[in-house]
């Protein structure tokens, strides 16, 4: 199928996925059941995976543009910059493969859209667990801080990479995601969706936050251990380096 061909959707659905094929088809689950024919989803594949491949086209014969794309270079930005440049609409929505989309969702995205206050929106995720939550992590774990009770602007840093509209045009003005930045592979990486939004920021772009844009984020039982905690955390610090020394140049500025 020629992605060439694909008429022009309202937005596109981009998940970038790396070897979790049980957590992507349980997200597409939640997604399939509120799509239309003006909205494509694009499933960008990071590691090759021959199954998901035949899985994402036996779904074509059910759900209008839905495609599979293989991105060989490995990590988590190039799957990003592979969705956006292949996307054919003028909105890009980014989910994680082991989100899981509220009701009435794609509507909201719609909403947003046609609204057309902000050039990045992020919204609300919360913890999910596949199994009980292991007594010794927090409740609060995993679910990022409410920012505002309603639509408004924000800081570069307050949307998360899991559930972020973008308007195409600023992805293309800054060349995307830094490859320096975020997940590859396995290996730990964040801040990739900050460092964009610090850019877009900078150049004018509007970020707003939007309470209402809701999805279940899972947590990952193999990273629920003492040292696996630590080098997320680490990862974190690392990945928002960057972050650390923007701070200390607004102070002497």
């Amino acid at each position: 199928m020629k992605v060439e061909q694909r008429s022009k959707p309202i937005f596109s659905i981009v998940i970038c996925t790396y070897n979790r094929f049980d957590f992507l088809e349980s997200c597409l689950e939640s997604i399939r059941f509120q799509l239309d024919k003006n909205i494509e989803i694009l499933i960008i594949d990071n590691f090759g995976d021959k199954i998901l491949e035949e899985y994402v086209s036996s779904l074509s014969k059910n759900i209008e543009n839905i495609f599979y794309i293989f991105e060989k270079n490995k990590g988590l930005s190039f799957a990003r910059n592979k969705g956006f440049m292949v996307a054919k609409s003028d909105w890009i929505l980014y989910l994680d493969d082991d989100t899981i989309i509220y009701p009435e969702f794609i509507l909201r995205v719609k909403e947003l859209i046609k609204w057309n206050i902000y050039d990045c929106v992020g919204g609300m995720y919360y913890a999910k667990y596949k199994k009980e939550r292991p007594k010794w992590i927090p409740v609060e774990h995993g679910t990022n801080k409410l920012f505002s009770a309603h639509l408004s602007e924000c800081p570069y840093y307050i949307p998360h990479g899991c559930v972020v509209l973008y308007r195409k045009a600023y992805l293309i003005m800054l060349n995307g995601f830094s490859i320096d930045f975020g997940m590859k592979g396995k290996e730990f990486g964040y801040a990739e969706e900050t460092e964009l939004q610090y850019r877009l920021e900078k150049v004018g772009g509007k970020i707003g936050f939007d309470p209402e844009l809701k999805v279940g984020h899972f947590i990952h039982e193999d990273r629920l251990t003492p040292f696996n905690m630590i080098k997320l955390n680490y990862a974190l610090g690392r990945g928002h380096r960057f972050d650390c020394k923007f701070s200390v140049w607004k102070s002497l500025s």
